[in-house]
This record gives C-alpha cells, structure tokens and sequence, in this order.
C-alpha cells in the first residue's frame, strides 16, 4: 500500500458538506476529531538550505522509482524545496506518517508509517556525486544508485551497485556458507551517515554461529575520489543488535527523565549559592546515571569526594539538542551549576560551568547571565577588593559552547550605549582592536550609515570611535564626525577598508595617539587608483581629539591599456616622531618613497617596465589645533609630469618657477629633502645658508625644501626653495658632478 507524503508548510483544507444517513454521523465525528488533531500537531525542522543545498538539490530530481513503499511526487518535493530555500525551515505537520529524524549536507532520514527512508550522497568533485537511497520497510532494502553529474542525474548499469556486497564477507565458499548469507538478506542495515565512508552489516549474523563461515557480520567502504568508486577497506564483527536494542533504551529513558524536568525561560540570571538551599523542598531528585555526570566530574562516586546533585532545569534553545543546568554539591563547602547539552540520544555536547558558590573562605563566585544564545559569566574575587572578569560565550547551532571573542562582546556593549542598532552599522567596516600599550582599553570604530539608501559600493558613513574598558564595557572617550567632513565616502571611489593603526606614535612624552587608517580603491580597471588615509587620535577629557586628520600616506594612480602601456605614480610615506617640539608636541618626520612608473612593449612585443624612484621628507608641525605639512593629493595631473631627461634642465628656468611648477616641467626629482636653515648646513649647502644673515639662520625659523634632478649622467642639479605658506619660492641653484665629496 502506497502513503501519501507532503512536505509542505500549509495544509489546504477543502470541506465538502454532504447530506447523509444518520447513521454516518459518529463516523464523521471521529474523522473530523482525528482532522483536528493532525492539524494541531505542529514540529518547525530547521534546514540550513546553503548547507544542504546539493542534497535538497537531488531530492527534486530523484525518480519517483526510488520511492516505492510510499508516494512523494517530484512537484511536492520541489514544493517542499523552494520553501526551504526561502525560509531555512520546513514544518511538518503529519505527525502519523512523517517524521524526519536527522538531515545533514550528506544524508536525510525519514520515518514513514512502517518503514524508513534515506538519501544520502558521496562527493568525488564538486560537479560529480554518488546518490544512495534506500526505502526500508518490512520485506527488506530497496537500495538504488545514480551518479549526479553537473546537476543532472545519470542511471548506473547496476541499480544497486553494491548487490552481492555479503559476499566479501565470505572466508571460504562451501555451499552452507552461501545459504548462510542469502538466508539473512532481510537483515542487514545500511549506515550511509558517513560523508565519506559506507557500513553495510547483519546483527543476525553472531559471531559464534558464523565465524566458521565468515570473516565478520560487517563491511566496510572508503571513498576513493581519485577512482570515484568505493574501496574495501575493513570486514569484522561488528555488536551484538542487543547492544543497540539497550542503546535505544536508554535514548528512550533519556527522553524521559528530560521531559520531566521544569523548564525555564531565558533571559535569566544564574546565581545559585548556598542561600537557595534553605529548607528541604529546595532539594530535586537528578538522575545521575543518566545524565551522565560522571563523564563531567570523574570523581563523582569516589571515595572521600562526597559529590552530590541537588537541582536541574531546562532551558529550550534548540530543536536539535538538550541543554539541562544541573546544580552539584562539591563536599560541604563548594556548589555549582553546570550547563550540559545532549544530543537527542543523551550523549554530551559540551558543558560549562555558569555558577560557583563556597563557604570555606568566600573569596570567590561565579555568576551568569544566559540571554538568547549567549552565556556571560562574571568570575568575582575579593582579595583586597571586589574584583570582576566577565567572559562570554556563544551556544552554537551544534550544540558546542564556544568563547566569544572580548571585541566582539565590547562592540556589542558599545553599540547599546550609543543607541545604535547594527541594520544601521556597515558591520563589513566595523571594527575593534586591544590597544597594546594599554590592554585594559579596546578601541571601536562603528561606522554609521547617514540614510538607508546604501549598496556594496555606494554609501556614505559617520564615524563612532570610541574607547571602551574591557572590565567594565563602559565607553571612556567618544569622538564622532559626519560624513560631511570626515571623508568616509564610497562611490566610484570604493572606501573598502577602515584599519586600526596602534604604531608608538607618541607626540609627546607620555601622550600616544593612535591611527585610524582608511583604505579608498578606485573601481575602474584603465585607470587604477589607491590611495589611504591616516587619522591621529589622542585622548582629552572624556572625549578623543584628532591631531593629524586624513594625511595621505600611501598613494597610486595610473592608466594603462589594460594590455601593457601605461604609467604610474605612487607615493609610499613612513612617519617618525622627531625630538624638534612645535608647540609643546614633537615635529613628525615624513619619508616619502616617489615611484614613477612606465611600462611599454619592447620591438619584440614583450612588456617592458621602468621605474624610477625619488625621496623627499616632509615635517609636519603642530599649530596648536592639528598637524599640519605638505599633504599631496594625487591627480591625473601629477600623473602627467613628464620624467626628466639629459639636458632638457635649464638653470635660469629653474631660477624662475616655483617648486611645484618645476616638478610639473621636470619631472621627478632624484630626491627630495626639507630641513630648518640655521648655521650647521655644512659646505655643500653654502650657497643657500649665504642668502640669508646670521640672524635670519640663528632663528631657526626658516624651512627650506632641497630639490635634486639628474641633468645628465654626470651632472646633478640641485635647487633650494624656501618654504613659504602658499608656495616654495627657488632662493638658489647650484650645479655640481656626480662623485663629489662636500
């Protein structure tokens, strides 16, 4: 006989009234009774769709051939499919002919009426999979094979591949030996959960009956993705069936004892001490055997130990797993509570320690807070104070108790104090680091979206950073810009990345400030484009004060056609703290590395690449608010700044055009350097210090750029520029032969 089986989240009920014999009438009140009660009962199946993608994939296509003992047509399935896809669960509601007892990416079973079915798949590549399905029900196995190859499922030549399997398990071939097998073909078992291995076996066949004839009751494959076939690997004695019969006894037990243990509700604060065990009734029978905490605490029956468990609740976080917090006393003077998650045949997951109580010394106790699926646990010590270590932890979807990461908990804390909520935060951005020259303080920067109208590329952001306390999670310093003015902009230019930068920038003694560090991308493949900005923080009050704002400090831009020729420019700076102090904070010295670029193809077509490299240093000087120094953008138009060549260099130009002009005209300098004019400049650099009296040099108060350009392979040129505010004006040229001493 046939079972109708559907999947599917709603039930379509159509009522038909019809007139009938009064004689009908109990009939018709037991049907609709029994209606009522399959449309009360209600199980909500999680599925993880991308998880299970590959195997619900194949569920669509299976020939209804596979399902014989029962009906499950492929439009139900694919039905059923599409609302997984969508919604990550399915609900069963037929609690008489479906129940689906496990589903993994490899492998689903299901339960139907009298009988049991299963899929399960093996990968030998990512577009080549082996499908096993086997429709169990009282005459036997119904297992069938296929091959699923780009999407598509393929017959084998065999039905079954693995018919005649149990004669592996032959140790010799005597006619009784044979008639032993075929006699238990209703009796064996097919374990196909193993994503990579098979286990085909018969409990009927015992090892003292059978061990003349046999080398085992059980056989085993291995995958062998190289040959996409299955190897051999193992025949033995697997347990007596009565093994499993006591196994599935004691999974019945189990459920039992858990089903009759009071629930309570999260969230909710775990604090059980000494105090909560006043009077009798707060005493609870908890089976120990079968909640198996011996595996917890080893000692528990030991002699001299005195272990005891006094209390149990449950809470309900999943439809996978049992999570049981149960109280043990420790001795006279110690108690805590444990969380222990089961799997649903009561084996243990994990298991935590969420509570802690003594009355020997007092020193110490543990106090927890369970809030959805996060578990805080405060640690509190008194030694000569009251002292507090929180540590959180995640109940994962498996059942396993994993440590959350202190970032991740103080960006939590953080963003609740400034009232934001994440939909709100590009979290791809956000990000948090320890600071390591103060491990108590973590640094957060919550980038905040100005309206909702956002995609990947195309948003614009205020900036949250904020200095929160790792004990406590209270914010200490705050500092918040709009996107009008902080720059955090994303459109054509990507802003693809925010970095913390925690280098010893220390502006004065005793006062580090911090990097905030952003990264821009361009998003067109002609003309790339990068460039990164670095922002210097320090603390002041309650709040952070920004010293150094958006400093380029690694820079790129160029075209090319998309094949070879093109050519590049980028800027590679490196900062230093100096000793010169400017207004009570000490001057940065700025390295830049200038890479000029060109790339063409050679006469035999092969992609030539030329480069030059310059240097200058900048100072950057504190003017009482920010740092403030030469700060280049890089354009189209620095791009285009022709590479200097032999003579094309004229002294008496040179005399004439500012410096930014000259290096427009000339292109990349040799080097660049800029130093304070005072009396100590040494012979080569005679001529600039003789422009100016002894009291303009003794003022220290005159910046001077020095600009080198190579003439020609024997000959630099150097030109001094006085730094002035708008512009560097040339104060004189000297040319000189490489190789001279000064």
């Amino acid at each position: 006989m046939k079972i109708r089986y559907i999947l599917i989240t709603f039930i379509l009920i159509s009522c038909a009234q019809n007139t009938k014999e009064k004689n009908t009438k109990t009939s018709d009140i037991k049907s609709t009774t029994e209606f009522k009660k399959a449309v009360e009962f209600r199980d909500t199946i999680a599925v993880d769709y991308h998880k299970n993608k590959t195997l619900l994939n194949i569920l669509k296509q299976l020939p209804e051939t596979t399902l014989n003992s029962w009906e499950w047509s492929k439009k139900d399935r694919i039905k059923t499919v599409d609302f997984i896809k969508k919604n990550n669960y399915l609900i069963d509601s037929t609690e008489t002919y479906n129940t689906i007892k496990y589903i993994k990416p490899n492998t689903i079973g299901i339960q139907v009426v009298d009988g049991f079915w299963t899929l399960s798949i093996y990968e030998f590549n990512e577009n080549h999979h082996f499908i096993i399905t086997n429709d169990i029900v009282g005459d036997g196995n119904d297992v069938q094979t296929f091959n699923f190859i780009n999407n598509e499922i393929k017959p084998l030549k065999m039905t079954n591949w693995f018919d005649g399997f149990e004669y592996n398990l032959l140790s010799n071939n005597k006619v009784d030996c044979i008639k032993l097998l075929e006699d238990q073909q209703l009796t064996y078992n097919y374990n196909l959960k193993d994503k990579s291995s098979i286990e085909i076996s018969s409990f009927s066949l015992a090892k003292n009956e059978a061990k003349n004839c046999l080398n085992g009751n059980t056989i085993k494959y291995k995958l062998n993705k190289r040959d996409k076939t299955f190897d051999i690997i193992d025949v033995y004695w697997k347990k007596d069936k009565t093994i499993d019969s006591l196994k599935e006894n004691e999974t019945v037990i189990f459920n039992k004892i858990i089903s009759e243990i009071e629930v309570k509700t999260t969230p909710l604060v775990e604090a059980t001490n000494f105090d909560s065990f006043i009077d009798e009734d707060d005493y609870k029978e908890v089976n120990v055997k079968v909640l198996k905490l011996e595996k917890i605490y080893p000692e528990f029956y030991k002699e001299g130990y005195n272990y005891s468990a006094i209390a149990s609740y449950k809470i309900e976080y999943s439809s996978n797993f049992y999570s049981i917090v149960v109280t043990v006393l420790k001795g006279d003077n110690e108690m805590e509570s444990v969380l222990i998650n089961y799997d649903m045949d009561g084996e243990i997951l994990d298991s935590k320690v969420i509570s802690f109580d003594e009355i020997a010394e007092g020193y110490s106790k543990i106090e927890s807070k369970i809030e959805g699926n996060t578990l805080t646990i405060h640690n509190i010590f008194w030694i000569d104070e009251k002292k507090v270590e929180t540590t959180s932890f995640k109940i994962q979807a498996n059942g396993k108790i994993e440590p959350i990461p202190l970032e991740e908990t103080l960006i939590d804390s953080a963003m609740q104090q400034l009232n934001l909520d994440f939909s709100k935060v590009n979290t791809d951005l956000l990000i948090a680091k320890i600071l390591p020259n103060n491990a108590k303080e973590t640094l957060i920067v919550i980038p905040e979206y100005v309206d909702t109208d956002n995609d990947e590329y195309h948003f614009e952001l205020n900036s949250h950073i904020v200095l929160v306390d790792n004990t406590t999670g209270r914010i200490t310093h705050t500092y918040f810009e709009s996107s009008k003015t902080n720059g955090w902009v994303s459109d054509a230019i990507e802003l693809r990345k925010l970095e913390i930068d925690t280098a010893a920038y220390n502006i004065t003694k005793g006062t580090p400030a911090f990097g905030i560090r952003v990264h821009y991308v361009g998003l067109s493949r002609a003309n790339p484009y990068r460039n990164e900005t670095l922002s210097l923080f320090i603390k002041s009050g309650d709040s952070l004060q920004p010293v150094l704002k958006n400093y380029n400090i690694d820079s790129e831009i160029g075209h090319w056609d998309t094949k070879c020729t093109g050519k590049y420019l980028a800027y590679e700076k490196t900062l230093r703290m100096t000793t010169n102090i400017t207004n009570n904070y000490y001057d940065i010295l700025v390295k830049n590395k200038i890479i000029h670029t060109i790339d063409d193809e050679d006469k035999n077509g092969d992609c030539d690449s030329k480069e030059k490299v310059a240097t200058e240093e900048i100072v950057l000087k504190f003017d009482g608010s920010l740092y403030q120094g030469k700060n280049v953008h890089l354009s189209m138009e620095s791009l285009t700044n022709k590479i200097n060549s032999n003579n094309d260099i004229s002294p008496q130009e040179l005399k004439l055009l500012a410096k930014d002009k000259a290096i427009e005209k000339y292109g990349t300098p040799s080097s660049i350097k800029q130093f304070i004019l005072d009396d100590a400049q040494g012979e080569f650099r005679n001529g600039i210090s003789y422009k100016y009296t002894e009291k303009e040099r003794q003022s220290e108060s005159i910046l001077i750029d020095e600009v080198t350009w190579e003439k020609d392979k024997n000959t630099w040129i150097t030109v001094w520029y006085e730094a002035q505010k708008e512009k560097s004006v040339p104060k004189e040229v000297y040319e000189w032969k490489k190789g001279s001493e000064f």
